[in-house]
């Protein structure tokens, strides 16, 4: 039932028995001249906005390293990108020679583009850049989002979204086909966002927030941090903290399957529908809400103290699986 951490020339999370994954990897590489140094007092400012002609429902890239990435939506078959390079240094030149040397490269090949923020290799460079893209694009266009540091904001994107962040918020609001969101250290907030097929959110010392998500699969792994997950539509869910609660309320399916799994946190959902339930602590409480009207029975082990339920809520089908090591479990119609 535990997570195991496995550091693999970047970051690798497995979670319950290998069967979810986090993978973020790490650039390699100079030092970025990410350090907003005290002493870098002097800044300069280049901005420029570039058009990208790859069509209302072309692919789109964007990488960066330091600063935060905004993507909405507009009319039109072009993807417009400002690009804000801010340097900061000891004095002017200083400043000028982070402009000169951090570049965010744009490249539009049919209708994939994608713009790259590119730090040479410097390895004490007298300057501190980052770099912001803001970017409106048509409804239906692909994106595919890749930070190091910065905060990464989408709205209203109907083409498929992958987010990735190091460090920092990821925010995805209605959008449609959200396949991946993941950070290292930061929040993940995604509200009214949906998937065709299987959806991936995974942090590893993050708190997660989902609302109104539906997919077929939605699966969210945390190693550090919680899980909120609020008026979820799935026909199987697989949640799971290390150290932190599973709070989690929506619809169950009649062959739904449905995980929720803490190592050291309470798990607490809310269940529309019916369901076996299968409940286990191993140091704290398994209870039921009676309005479920759940028929089963509670076992408390004589020797370990290890407390399990196993009931039907209405008329069964969907199955439900609660267990967490060191915290309650709690299982009932509506969250208290």
């Amino acid at each position: 039932m535990g997570l195991a951490l496995v550091m693999a020339g970047g970051i690798s999370v497995a979670a319950q028995d290998t069967r979810t994954h986090i993978r973020i990897q790490t650039p390699h590489g100079p030092h970025y001249g990410a350090d907003q140094s005290s002493q870098f007092k002097v800044e300069q400012t280049d901005k420029q906005v570039k058009t990208l002609a790859i069509g209302a429902s072309g692919e789109l890239t964007l990488k960066n390293i330091v600063g935060d990435i905004t993507v909405k939506t507009g009319g039109g078959k072009d993807v417009s990108v400002e690009i804000i390079r801010i340097s900061r240094g000891k004095t002017d030149a200083d400043a000028k020679t982070g402009l000169e040397r951090v570049v965010a490269e744009v490249a539009v090949r049919g209708e994939r583009g994608s713009v790259e923020t590119r730090y040479p290799d410097d390895k004490q460079p007298p300057y501190a850049v980052s770099v912001a893209y803001n970017v409106t694009a048509p409804p239906g266009t692909q994106v595919d989002i890749d930070t190091i540091t910065g905060n990464v904001r989408v709205t209203g994107v109907q083409g498929e979204v992958n987010a990735k962040a190091v460090t920092g918020l990821i925010e995805l609001t209605t959008c449609a086909r959200v396949s991946s969101a993941r950070t290292m250290t930061g929040s993940l907030t995604l509200t009214d966002v949906r998937n065709e097929t299987a959806m991936d959110v995974s942090g590893v010392s993050a708190e997660i927030r989902l609302t109104r998500v539906k997919a077929p699969k939605l699966t969210t792994v945390v190693i550090t941090g919680s899980i909120t997950a609020h008026e979820i539509q799935a026909d199987g869910v697989s949640m799971g903290a290390t150290s932190g609660n599973i709070e989690f309320s929506g619809s169950v399916t009649a062959k739904g399957h449905y995980d929720f799994h803490a190592q050291s946190g309470n798990v607490k959902l809310a269940l529309a529908g019916g369901f076996e339930l299968d409940g286990q602590s191993f140091s704290g409480k398994v209870e039921t809400d009676p309005a479920l009207n759940l028929t089963g029975t509670v076992n408390a082990g004589m020797v370990s103290r290890l407390r399990s339920f196993r009931g039907t809520a209405g008329d069964g089908g969907a199955t439900v699986t609660a267990r967490t090591f060191s915290g309650n479990v709690w299982v009932g119609r509506k969250l208290n």
